[in-house]
Order: structure tokens, then C-alpha cells, then sequence
């Protein structure tokens, strides 16, 4: 087994060939050793996927880092960074969260998504101290939860003696171990625990492209969804009105003021029969010889240009105000 940023195929192999016995053979003598041997192995295999996790996280690659958390986070429980792990994982999903309220959409999506990386990193801090009470970000998350106004819970006293005997049972490296690891080949794996179950499961691997496609189809059919709200809203409810009927938002007819004879062809208050409408010219009627009656006085022609004007703006009348153009 070679050390984290190597190759992890036998590490891998050597975890498989433990789990095989511990499970298949529970009442063998080679039980306990086996599962001594696994912890070390998920140790390195652990502390490979915290160093990828944190590079995308130095990158502000948030989706590559979030995928490698929650794997090490799901799949090894007895890493002696896992407090570290998770702390990381909390302040990524409050990057997020104020990642989102720069984004342009809806307010109520854009809170519902806020609301939503919030609790996930709420849930993180959480767990770091009711999982990990003796590790040493327990304060650290206290103090998130507090500026997140979100409750902090109390670690029962079976789980703060099992993370006790977690962090005793770990070796510490010395300095010249540290300084003389970059040239050996194989991991030190003192801070690897002595107690504890290991996990039995299969590592769970989060695909980042998948979680980013996710988060963009839940938005999508956010906006959707909110956008067909605005529509229904904005187009109103109840029947299309009938025949003679008024629109909506309109008064109806015997609230408008009655007309005289001579409104454009509106109906009278007597119900006479209505007049026939003015015909409508765009040019001004000339009057000329023929057209004048004999014994007829001829009003002189008006040299003002104002009125033989043909953009003269002319006054509505009737429900004609109502319209816009």
C-alpha cells in the first residue's frame, strides 16, 4: 500500500480482502487483527480523498469538493481528519448559499435555495458535535451555528466517550517522521484508530457532473413552476363573459353615463333608433359651386391653414376614451 497521493489500487484490493473475512468468517481469531489492519487501510484511503476534496476547494471548484466530502464523510467514519472534513463541507455549503443570493431569479426560489444550503451546512456543524464532541473543530461549529442563529445541540455522554476513546487511542507523528515521510513510499499510519467499528460498506462515490445537473433541473423547474403561477394569476379565474356582457374590471353599461343622439352614434336615453355615424375623411371637404344650394349665403373661405389641417388631432367621444390608440 502506497502512501494518499499514489496509487491506491492495493489499498483498495487489501480493504475488499478485509471486509471479505470480517464478514464471511465473524468467529475466526484473525477477526480482530483484520480489523485493525482495515482501519489503517480506510485511514489512507481517507486522507486520499480529503486531499483531492480540499484542492477543488482551494480552486473554488465547490461541486468536485462537495462530491469527495460526502464520499469520505459517508464511507469512513474513524478518519482522524473527519471533523476537519466536515467543518470544510459546512463552509461550502454557505459559499453556495451566498453564491445564490448573488444570482438573478425569482426572490421566492432564490430564498428556498438559500434555505436549502443553509440546513445543509447547519447539519454539518451539527454533526461534528454530536458525532465528534472530543475533536478538535467541536468549538469551531459552535461558533457557525450561533452565527447561523441555529440551535446548538448537546453530544450525549455515549458519544462523547466513544469520541474520547477515538482520539486516545491515536498515535502521534514526531517531527522527524513528518520531515522523513516524503521519501518513503509507504503511509505512516500512526493517527489511525485503534477502536471502533470500521465501515463494512462500499464506498460511496458522489458524481459532481451529476450533482451539478441536479441543482440547475431544480431551479429550472422552480422558475417554471413559478413562472406558470405568474401566468394563472395574471390571466385571471372565472367564465369568459358572455354575449352583451361587460369584460372584466370593466362597469357594466348601465353605470356609464347616457349618451345624447348626437355621441358619435350612441344610443339615445329616449331608445330612439340610433343616428347613422359621421363618415370619417382624412381630407378636409372643399365645398364648391355645384355643391352650394341656389339662394344660398357663402360663407367665405378661412385662410387660417390651422383648420384645413389634416393632422388635426380630433376629441373622442364615448367609449371610444378608453382605447389607447
Amino acid at each position: 500500500m502506497e502512501k494518499p497521493d499514489r496509487d491506491y489500487a492495493q489499498a483498495s484490493l487489501a480493504a475488499e480482502e478485509y471486509k471479505i473475512l470480517i464478514q464471511q468468517y465473524p468467529n475466526s481469531s484473525l477477526v480482530p487483527e483484520a480489523k485493525q489492519r482495515l482501519r489503517e487501510v480506510q485511514e489512507d484511503l481517507a486522507e486520499r480523498q480529503y486531499r483531492i476534496a480540499h484542492f477543488y476547494y482551494l480552486r473554488d471548484n465547490l461541486a468536485a469538493s462537495q462530491a469527495r466530502l460526502q464520499s469520505l464523510i459517508g464511507s469512513y467514519p474513524l478518519y482522524s481528519g473527519i471533523d476537519q472534513a466536515l467543518f470544510e463541507l459546512g463552509g461550502l455549503y454557505e459559499r453556495e448559499a451566498a453564491a445564490m443570493r448573488r444570482q438573478n431569479m425569482l426572490p421566492a426560489i432564490k430564498e428556498k435555495m438559500v434555505a436549502q444550503f443553509q440546513k445543509q451546512a447547519i447539519d454539518a456543524y451539527s454533526r461534528i458535535i454530536t458525532r465528534y464532541p472530543a475533536k478538535d473543530r467541536a468549538g469551531d461549529a459552535r461558533h457557525r451555528l450561533q452565527a447561523l442563529n441555529a440551535p446548538v445541540p448537546t453530544p450525549t455522554a455515549e458519544a462523547l466517550a466513544e469520541s474520547k476513546a477515538e482520539e486516545q487511542s491515536r498515535s502521534s507523528i514526531h517531527m522527524s517522521d513528518k520531515a522523513l515521510g516524503n521519501f518513503k513510499k509507504h503511509p505512516n499510519l500512526a493517527r489511525a484508530a485503534k477502536v471502533g467499528e470500521p465501515s463494512l460498506n462500499e464506498e460511496q462515490v458522489a458524481n459532481a457532473a451529476k450533482m451539478v445537473q441536479d441543482l440547475t433541473a431544480q431551479i429550472t423547474n422552480a422558475q417554471g413552476s413559478q413562472q406558470l403561477s405568474i401566468e394563472s394569476v395574471g390571466a385571471g379565474s372565472g367564465a369568459a363573459p358572455g354575449t352583451n356582457q361587460p369584460p372584466p374590471n370593466q362597469p357594466a353599461p348601465s353605470s356609464q353615463p347616457k349618451a345624447g343622439a348626437g355621441d358619435g352614434g350612441s344610443k339615445p336615453a329616449d331608445g330612439t333608433p340610433p343616428s347613422p355615424a359621421l363618415p370619417q375623411v382624412n381630407e378636409v371637404q372643399k365645398s364648391s359651386a355645384t355643391d352650394t344650394p341656389a339662394g344660398a349665403q357663402t360663407t367665405p373661405k378661412s385662410t387660417d391653414n390651422k383648420q384645413d389641417s389634416t393632422s388635426k388631432k380630433k376629441g373622442k367621444k364615448g367609449l371610444r376614451k378608453l382605447i389607447p390608440f
